[in-house]
């Protein structure tokens, strides 16, 4: 490359000390799987981590690179923030003080460049924090093949690496680390330590958590009464952790808690921070150590500057508390606004100390560019555009190499949709430049499929949301969160023009007349197994109507071909059906067609994870089924539409259209879909800890199961408003569904309803000392029912422990009187439970 930067940003680090990611007290339990991954990187020198969020990924990372610190290449740690390869390719060149390339450039050329520069330097690469597996494997094709390369990931993908799973620490090193974290507060051979370790999955994140809280001086049965029931999985009991930790804080942590996990790039400055509150930076860092001593919050120096860094899952917990209280989009202006603050005071002049904390900030520059762009803030990017354009050499975006950046912030002003295809994404290179296979997030692109059924909608079709909390790129993508991988399309074979079939006919079916013996075509090939038969024989039924001039039934063939080359993964051909159904039924006025083919479009888009060409197909389909009052159609495609809102982290919109689909599942009475969409409503609502209208969800889902006389639905709906209820601290409440729920439990005779009812029963009484005969009974009950359940014993050694510290004590307490049968049939059949 010609020429040098005279400003380095994030050059490559050499020293263990400077690496993120370091575990508090050292890399527990993990000794097995770094030798394993030392021979994996020697052997094929690419690793791609991955598991869930919080079980110790980065603290893997950390460990592998820290060997090569010392090493002359150092370690370059790239913590994505949705890049694409250019703009990945452009960080990898201002570490080494190299120019950057424009959108517009040649891109192989570059990329060639860029390894070159990477061979010549040899440093150990990781890559972590929202990556895009994609573009991930690009990079190492085209950028980092054969150099020391780790990749952070939520799940596995193919690629020029060799995949590892890390999960959850075992028992023993649970224990060991909530020991060692707790600071005395527990014993190496207390079983609740192991019973606790149980709980949390062995994640180190919710193990750190937890160990930190009780070295702070939080008693266990303190914390795990703050510990609200979400639903199951494995993201949700990091949440419920990290709930219960924070319900512990003081109100002005609880307060820098939203303020960290707010930050566009998950992480701020002590400055950055001081403008966004307008409060000094001592007390900004005095606050934000304390965040860090229980387990919230890392501190590393950025240009010698303390720089304060939130886990992906706090940020999501973060941002999830503050949408459900309504205040997420207040937050966000808050952090709007201090940024133009902290950008003006450093961009009047010019000299390293402003290019170092401009640089610093950037990540969160662009963050907010893209937030502004997607949510419709064109004063906040052109004033931020205003104070960052290069007036000459000397200014920041041309000395320190983001002209490139500072530029695609300038097309999202007029092309705001750009913000969704990654940073650097949504810019075509030159024509004649060759460049990579398609990045994530950018549509796809055959004739004029592009043009006339995928571009965005100018205006929403009526009664559905705009994007409005969060579009693929916010920093609640978790949350973090992993940018899930992007296939590109396989190569299709090109069909022969002159019989428009792949191949001769085979078999001895008839070749259907009309749309319903095609139908019957259908079924039958399905039958057979044969899905190149089938495109063969829907093919041929195509040909022979159009020549009828069969426009129904050429259009049902078209339909029934784009869905069988989805299902067989022929992306370019389901494109070019969809592309010419739509004409052909616009062509003959038959919006219901166009509707049908825009829904199988809109499911290419989400099998590719083009989330915005997804949202729009869906719209169009709407809009089409509305002159026919397709109802049951309209309510299929709101359904997928809202479920491509809940993946792109906008689940006000989501829950928004899904009501919508509700509505019509009711008037068209299919009560599955009806269920099914409820469902998700109440689970949304209950994840956003909107409790009172996930309460009314539960509800209605409840008198929807004792009219059909679904006693496991019945139950299930109980136990989640008795759930609901206990985190709305309305104890007597909770009380009444779980004794109703154990009614039911009752009712079914099966093991788990049963045990889940005692369990949530115990836990809610097991402080109450007047209740404390009737938790042991319920106990004892849930162990005949869960023998090998660690929470149960756990639960039932405290209990008996503390009825004979009573009893040595003279305390005399209720004798229970009436059977857990009698207990749970009196709450089901008081007047309330109606």
């Amino acid at each position: 490359m010609n020429g040098q930067l005279p400003f380095r940003d994030g050059a490559p680090l050499h020293g263990s000390r400077y690496l993120p990611g370091r575990p508090l007290q050292g890399l527990v339990g993990r000794q097995a799987d770094l030798d394993a991954l030392h021979a994996a990187l020697k052997a094929n020198a690419a690793v791609l981590l991955y598991g869930q969020p919080g079980v110790g990924r980065t603290a893997l990372a950390n460990a592998l690179a820290a060997s090569h610190a010392e090493h002359p290449g150092g370690v370059l740690w790239l913590d994505g923030h949705d890049e694409t390869l250019l703009a990945l390719a452009n960080r990898v060149a201002r570490a080494f003080g190299a120019p950057a390339a424009m959108p517009g450039a040649d891109r192989a050329a570059y990329f060639a460049q860029v390894r070159a520069l990477l061979e010549a330097q040899h440093p150990f690469i990781v890559l972590d924090g929202q990556v895009r597996l994609d573009v991930a494997r690009e990079f190492a094709n085209v950028c980092a093949l054969g150099l020391p390369l780790v990749v952070a990931a939520s799940r596995p993908a193919s690629g020029p690496w060799t995949p590892f799973e890390v999960t959850g620490l075992g028992r023993a090193e649970g224990r060991t680390l909530l020991v060692r974290l707790a600071a005395g507060a527990l014993d190496a051979g207390d079983e609740a330590a192991g019973h606790l370790a149980d709980a949390l999955d062995g994640n180190a994140l919710s193990l750190t958590v937890a160990g930190l809280q009780l070295a702070a001086g939080i008693t266990l049965d303190n914390l795990l009464t703050q510990m609200p029931d979400l639903p199951p999985g494995p993201a949700n009991r990091v949440m419920a952790m990290l709930m219960a930790a924070y319900r512990l804080l003081p109100q002005d942590l609880q307060g820098m808690v939203m303020l960290i996990g707010t930050a566009f790039a998950g992480e701020a400055s002590d400055e950055l921070l001081s403008d966004v509150t307008g409060a000094p930076t001592d007390g900004i860092c005095a606050r934000m150590r304390q965040l860090v001593e229980r387990g919230f919050v890392t501190e590393r120096m950025v240009y010698d500057r303390p720089t304060f860094s939130a886990h992906e899952m706090v940020q999501r917990f973060a941002q999830a508390f503050l949408r459900g209280k309504r205040r997420l989009d207040t937050m966000r202006a808050r952090h709007l606004h201090g940024l133009l603050v902290y950008v003006r005071k450093h961009s009047d002049e010019t000299g390293p100390a402003q290019y170092e904390r401009l640089a610093a900030e950037m990540p969160n520059i662009i963050g907010a560019g893209r937030h502004a762009a997607l949510h419709h803030k064109a004063d906040f990017l052109q004033e931020l555009m205003q104070m960052l354009a290069p007036a000459g050499e000397a200014s920041f975006v041309r000395a320190c190499g983001f002209l490139a950046e500072y530029e695609w912030l300038r097309h999202l002003q007029g092309t705001p949709e750009a913000a969704e295809a990654g940073i650097l994404g949504g810019i075509a290179p030159q024509p004649d430049a060759p460049a990579p296979d398609a990045e994530a997030g950018e549509e796809i692109e055959s004739g004029d499929a592009q043009a006339t059924v995928a571009t965005p909608l100018a205006e929403p079709p009526a009664d559905i949301p705009e994007a409005d909390a969060g579009a693929a790129p916010e920093p609640e993508t978790s949350a973090g969160e992993d940018v899930e991988e992007v296939e590109s399309p396989p190569a299709v074979e090109p069909v022969p023009e002159e019989t428009g079939i792949a191949g001769e006919p085979a078999g001895d079916l008839e070749l259907p007349s009309d749309a319903e013996a095609l139908e019957r075509l259908g079924r039958a090939v399905k039958e057979r197994g044969d899905p190149h038969e089938a495109i063969e024989r829907y093919t041929q039924a195509l040909d022979s109507f159009k020549a009828d001039g069969k426009v129904d039934d050429e259009l049902a063939a078209i339909e029934a071909l784009a869905m069988l080359s989805l299902e067989g993964e022929r992306y370019e051909d389901v494109l070019a059906y969809v592309d010419k159904g739509v004409k052909l039924a616009q062509e003959a006025d038959n919006p219901q067609r166009e509707g049908e083919l825009l829904v199988v479009l809109g499911d290419l888009q989400v099998t590719l994870g083009r989330w915005a060409g997804a949202e729009s197909a869906y719209k169009e389909a709407v809009e089409s089924f509305r002159p026919s009052e397709a109802w049951l159609d309209i309510g299929l495609a709101l359904d997928k539409l809202g479920s491509v809102y809940w993946e792109t982290e906008r689940p006000q919109d989501a829950v928004a259209v899904w009501e919508q689909a509700a509505t019509l599942f009711e008037r068209v009475r299919r009560d599955d879909l009806l269920r099914d969409t409820l469902h998700k409503i109440a689970d949304t609502r209950a994840e956003l800890l909107q409790w009172d209208s996930a309460r009314a969800g539960y509800e209605r889902l409840l008198a929807l199961a004792r009219a059909r006389g679904d006693q496991a639905a019945e139950h299930e709906q109980l136990m989640w408003l008795g759930v609901l209820l206990e985190a709305q601290g309305d104890r007597s409440g909770a009380l009444m569904q779980y004794r109703r729920g154990l009614h039911v439990a009752f009712d079914l005779a099966q093991r788990e309803p049963l045990g889940a009812a005692l369990l949530a029963l115990a836990r809610l009484l097991i402080d109450d000392t007047v209740q404390l005969n009737r938790t042991l009974q319920l106990l004892e009950a849930a162990e005949a029912v869960l023998p090998d359940d660690s929470e149960v014993k756990r639960l039932l050694g405290r209990a008996k422990t503390r009825q004979e510290r009573l009893m040595r004590g003279g305390v005399a307490l209720p004798v229970v009187s009436s059977s857990l049968q009698d207990y749970a049939r009196e709450a089901y059949e008081s007047p309330a439970a109606e």
